[in-house]
């Protein structure tokens, strides 16, 4: 709301990671209303062509994390809550990958089924009544921050806004490089944060 009212891009935080300097900016929405706000940032890319330096949002990574924390031998992942490029890109590879995706609403059932392909469907299901096992920790991890390290370290000359997302697997072993590894929780220890 505060870029909205203030009307231009300002730096909210400056770092430094090895050779790069970073900056998170707030950027100021071009619209409040819609399913895809800004879309994604893409509005803002459009709107100043000759940026130089890259938008990245960390959806491929965000994608990447959850795909490779998915526990070995799972055949069954519910889908729950907004539909974002983020969940439209983990429902497409999962179901590619022959997991089924089980949703709990009919819009959001059909919003997916339209956006898979036909190969990918078939392993869509909608679901009234379904048992939910979260095995994701709840942590709040910022993957949009890694992935921006990520992109400006590996030289990566392109925007990650709008409905363009890097290719998953490459950012996961990218981030993997640079010495970025997902928190492990295991049940049974209790830690201390």
């Amino acid at each position: 709301m505060v870029t909205w009212l203030y009307g231009r891009t300002f730096v909210v935080e400056r770092h430094r990671y090895s050779k790069l300097r970073l900056q998170t900016w707030a950027i100021p929405k071009y619209s409040i209303q819609g399913e895809e706000i800004n879309r994604y940032g893409e509005v803002y890319v459009e709107r100043n062509p000759k940026l130089n330096v890259k938008i990245v949002d960390g959806s491929s990574l965000a994608v990447a994390l959850v795909l490779n924390s998915i526990p070995k031998g799972t055949t069954q992942v519910v889908l729950t809550g907004k539909l974002t490029k983020v969940a439209y890109a983990l429902a497409f590879t999962l179901c590619q990958r022959g997991i089924q995706v089980v949703t709990l609403h009919e819009d959001e059932y059909l919003k997916l089924k339209k956006w898979l392909n036909n190969e990918s469907e078939s392993n869509l299901v909608l679901s009234r009544n379904c048992t939910q096992k979260n095995w994701l920790p709840r942590r709040v991890m910022s993957a949009w921050r890694i992935a921006a390290i990520v992109h400006a370290s590996e030289g990566w000359n392109e925007h990650e806004c709008g409905y363009f997302m890097s290719n998953v697997d490459k950012v996961w072993q990218a981030s993997l490089r640079h010495g970025f590894h997902p928190l492990v929780f295991h049940p049974s220890t209790t830690s201390l944060l």
